[in-house]
């Protein structure tokens, strides 16, 4: 018999139900497969636990931050008002307070995004990789407001002395005023944002064969309760 006519006589039988998989097997696979899936989900909730953990060291190194601008500004401003002649006029606090809100801007803003960050972590109702959500659209809206303050004043200072430079006693000379970095808060909403897409996809990707094994053990079944009965 050639290879074409044995093709056909195996396509014309019948589905040999004998080969099927016991149903305990499939049963067993089905329950492996739930049961890694929510290992998953246990792994990815651990996950969003340990990066609200490290939102808080953050937090307190962005306020920490906030400390240099805050003080080259002061010194910058009594410096200016020492070096006034008498009679000429000195910056008054109304207005030293707004130099200091202006040179900090990004310091300040990085320690909000990160506060609101570290909230968003921690609501247990939201579900991971929610994009949404207020907290992370509040932060997502800062990040632009960030990276374009650090582009127009890479230099901390104010009263005009934004381009003096710091000496130090060992001989040499470091730049205390330029903001080396970009602000802490954007690097964390970037940590966060891909750890979520990654964990959201590894979720998506589990659930969907989760779903894949159940419709194959309701196919399975459908077929066994189709199977014509034996004739006796």
């Amino acid at each position: 018999m050639s290879t074409e006519a044995r093709r056909r006589r195996g396509e014309g039988k019948g589905h040999d139900y004998n080969t099927a998989p016991d149903d305990a097997k499939v049963n067993a696979v089905i329950q492996q497969i739930e049961a890694d899936h929510r290992r998953l989900l246990d792994l990815h909730d651990a996950w969003r636990t340990y990066l609200f953990w490290i939102s808080i060291p953050c937090l307190m190194l962005a306020l920490r931050h906030c400390v240099l601008p805050t003080s080259l500004c002061a010194s910058d401003i009594r410096d200016h008002n020492a070096d006034v002649p008498e009679g000429g006029e000195v910056i008054g606090k109304f207005e030293e307070f707004f130099m200091h809100f202006e040179n900090g801007m990004i310091e300040y803003v990085a320690a909000l995004q990160v506060f609101v960050l570290s909230y968003y972590l921690s609501r247990r109702d939201l579900e991971i990789g929610n994009f949404h959500a207020v907290p992370y659209l509040i932060s997502s809206m800062m990040v632009p407001i960030q990276v374009t303050l650090y582009l127009q004043k890479k230099r901390m200072g104010c009263a005009g002395r934004e381009d003096l430079w710091v000496v130090g006693e060992e001989e040499y000379v470091y730049d205390v005023r330029r903001r080396s970095l970009l602000p802490l808060g954007v690097i964390f909403h970037i940590v966060v944002t891909v750890s979520m897409k990654f964990v959201k996809k590894g979720r998506e990707r589990s659930e969907r064969n989760t779903e894949i094994a159940r419709d194959v053990q309701r196919q399975l079944a459908d077929a066994k309760n189709r199977k014509p009965a034996k004739k006796r």
